[in-house]
């Protein structure tokens, strides 16, 4: 299941050889997750594409984990499309004039 990770809140090394994550879900509590160094470092380039280091409208990190939500898989950092530009017709445009007053 894909949940969108807001922030990294902590994160250590043990001497387990894991790294252990406390993770931000947006509406979920806070919740720890045991990493490999190879998920973590992926991770956190993922978070490095993002603005400020956290999900926004611009940039969101979408975390894949278990069915049951227990285990951390993978990310990936998803770009959100550009807004298309609005365009304003000239007045004099005779074309696109006839086009917008045309009442078929």
């Amino acid at each position: 299941m894909e949940i969108t990770i807001h922030t990294i809140s902590a994160a250590t090394w043990t001497r387990y050889n894991k790294w252990r994550v406390e993770l931000e879900l947006v509406g979920k509590p806070k919740q720890v997750f045991w990493l490999t160094a190879a998920q973590y470092d992926y991770l956190s380039s993922a978070f490095s594409h993002t603005k400020n280091g956290y999900s926004d409208s611009r940039c969101t990190v979408v975390g894949e984990f278990s069915d049951d939500g227990k285990y951390y898989i993978r990310c990936k950092a998803v770009s959100a499309p550009p807004k298309p530009k609005h365009f304003t017709p000239l007045v004099g445009d005779e074309e696109v004039c006839d086009e917008l007053l045309d009442t078929h």
